[in-house]
């Protein structure tokens, strides 16, 4: 006949030299006690002090204290002293920290925050490259409204038969607008390749000084229009007539002013509303293309208007226009890499 089960647990006896109160047995197969099994034991509404005076009556928690004019050190540190300061906890800590032993002497710790990344460079937060470009925009608009009767005059020549007869008053002040447009016209083109240096070589942009890339590309573009201003006043003295290469100085005047003139709105559209790089190049490209296009119209117009002058016009024309703008270009990208030992 079967005999029922006995409990074990119930008629062990225990030990006779066990001091202080009884602890229950735990069964073989039940698990140690943790803090999430304490906490799950207790009814869903226990406050915070009831949660953490369940955990302290279950498992006991040595105090920590620091022992007085003991030094720390971090490890694999030479020379870092960290000894803590003790102090009194603050009035604005929070009611359990200021309750638990380990909050009674806390540690002072100093927060320095993290390192992020860097903000980029911007044309529109730097207020001395915007202040020269409103004060050279407003200086372009004072100089067309005092010059429009001469730049008229100068469009008829442009697009009809050169003038006979012209005052040297007005011609000597539309020169003045017009190199005044030239020297805009290299700060501008200086802009923009700064624009470009930090697109496309960082390298270069990270290590050295916004204004000196600025000062960089600008000075380049007043040595290549000066050095094209000679060169173009040299071969067409010449090789053709004082009438023709005055009439030339003027239309090749006249399509830089119209350059400078179109490159300033993609110049304040770039530095306040930030247009994409892919933008920039289409809108620079397009101008470049068309200021190139009626110096070809003009330059075959008034030179080379023979049978043969398609193969004189190209000679002219790329000896004096492209290939010194493809020195520029390289000239820009490859001196700049030396801005860098400069800084």
């Amino acid at each position: 006949m079967l005999q029922p089960p006995t409990d074990s647990t119930a008629t062990r006896p225990l030990p006779a030299d066990t001091a202080g109160p009884a602890q229950p047995a735990r069964q073989p197969y039940e698990r140690p006690k943790t803090v999430r099994s304490v906490l799950k034991s207790l009814p869903h509404d226990a406050t915070p002090a009831q949660q953490d005076s369940a955990v302290r009556a279950n498992f006991d928690v040595p105090e920590l204290t620091f022992r007085p004019g003991q030094r720390y050190h971090l490890p694999l540190a030479q020379d870092s002293d960290v000894t803590p300061r003790l102090h009194e906890p603050r009035p604005f800590e929070h009611q359990i920290t200021r309750n638990a032993p380990w909050g009674r002497q806390p540690l002072t710790l100093h927060t320095y925050g993290q390192a992020g990344d860097p903000l980029p460079y911007r044309f529109r937060t730097d207020d001395y490259v915007t202040s020269a470009l409103l004060l050279s925009f407003f200086l372009v608009v004072w100089i067309l409204s005092r010059s429009r009767h001469q730049l008229g005059r100068a469009l008829k020549d442009f697009f009809g038969l050169p003038a006979a007869a012209s005052s040297a008053g007005h011609e000597a002040t539309a020169l003045q607008g017009r190199t005044f447009v030239t020297f805009q016209m290299c700060f501008l083109l200086g802009i923009l390749f700064t624009d470009y240096t930090q697109e496309k070589l960082p390298a270069v942009f990270n290590q050295s000084s916004p204004y000196l890339v600025l000062l960089f590309g600008v000075t380049m573009c007043v040595t290549y229009f000066a050095l094209k201003a000679a060169l173009y006043r040299l071969v067409n003295v010449t090789f053709f007539g004082r009438e023709r290469a005055e009439a030339w100085r003027n239309a090749y005047s006249l399509v830089l002013t119209g350059e400078g003139l179109a490159l300033l709105p993609v110049t304040l559209l770039l530095v306040y509303f930030d247009i994409s790089f892919e933008t920039l190049t289409v809108a620079f490209v397009s101008v470049v293309a068309v200021a190139k296009l009626l110096l070809t119209w003009q330059t075959y117009r008034l030179f080379f208007g023979t049978p043969l002058g398609c193969v004189h016009l190209f000679l002219y024309f790329c000896g004096l226009e492209i290939l010194p703008l493809a020195l520029l270009w390289r000239a820009l990208v490859f001196l700049s890499q030396y801005l860098i030992t400069i800084t």
